[in-house]
């Protein structure tokens, strides 16, 4: 069984407006194709690649360019598209809802609703937006009720993070923006002990609090394990060596006969 857990898409509204990819109002446009992450172009790729199952994520970089008051709505938007997607391609794809924990009491309502009532199956993340990182002292709800819901949380770059003035040239931005933005990111949840305030009785059913990943661009492509954070993983019970394994709390009761490790709090955190 080949399963895809890192695909994007866009709801059909975001996708049409065509936003400049820097921040949502400039930068790069995708040109007089649109934007290529859609429903349609992703479902041809699934089949003619022979996937059999896809979780579906949405990077939602057009965040950025909101204003505060437009984030919540396009947020429930795309829970709401998530979940008819999910429901139409039922045992094909499987989607995770987008959040921004430090969005506040609205965001974790939203987060509730759409694993609780919507049934998506996972939570993705930025590992910062507008300098909000997921260890500041506002996201502490939003770890509290991952734990309660007991569903997976992917950590992902945004477009751009810290340094992004000096990094708007030369594709400094996916060279080493977004990679060091995604280390920054864990590294902070890791020292401030986010991870460590989990409740015991969660530690000893999850051994494996977190499966520190970190696709690093080193040499051709090559992926690394980042020594510090397999060393964190490492002292919490299992070497961070297998990415996919990080999704079994997601994907066992989309693979019944799939024999899955205890599945960890906080999951996978990759780099495309």
């Amino acid at each position: 069984m080949i399963i895809d857990w890192h695909s994007h898409i866009y709801t059909p509204e975001e996708a049409a407006d065509d936003l400049g990819t820097l921040d949502g109002k400039s930068g790069p446009r995708w040109g007089e194709r649109g934007c290529p992450m859609v429903l349609e172009n992703f479902l041809e790729a699934h089949y003619q690649n022979g996937i059999d199952i896809s979780v579906v994520t949405n990077a939602a970089h057009y965040l950025r360019g909101k204003a505060d008051h437009e984030e919540l709505p396009a947020v429930q938007k795309w829970s709401d598209y998530a979940a008819d997607v999910q429901e139409k391609y039922k045992g094909t794809l499987y989607s995770f809802a987008t959040i921004l924990p430090c969005g506040g009491a609205a965001f974790i309502k939203e987060a509730e609703r759409a694993i609780r009532e919507l049934g998506l199956k996972g939570i993705f993340i930025h590992s910062s937006h507008k300098g909000h990182y997921p260890d500041d002292d506002e996201a502490r709800p939003f770890w509290e009720l991952v734990q309660d819901l007991d569903v997976p949380v992917m950590i992902h770059p945004p477009h751009l993070g810290f340094g992004e003035e000096r990094m708007k040239e030369y594709r400094l931005a996916s060279s080493i923006g977004r990679p060091f933005d995604l280390c920054l990111a864990l590294a902070r949840l890791i020292v401030r002990g986010i991870l460590e305030e989990l409740p015991e009785k969660d530690r000893l059913k999850n051994p494996v609090v977190v499966r520190a990943y970190v696709r690093a661009l080193v040499g051709a492509g090559e992926e690394q394990l980042v020594p510090a954070f397999a060393s964190a993983a490492q002292n919490a019970g299992e070497k961070a060596d297998n990415a996919t394994l990080a999704l079994a709390p997601a994907l066992e009761p989309m693979v019944p006969s799939a024999s899955w490790p205890e599945p960890p709090l906080v999951t996978c955190v990759t780099f495309p």
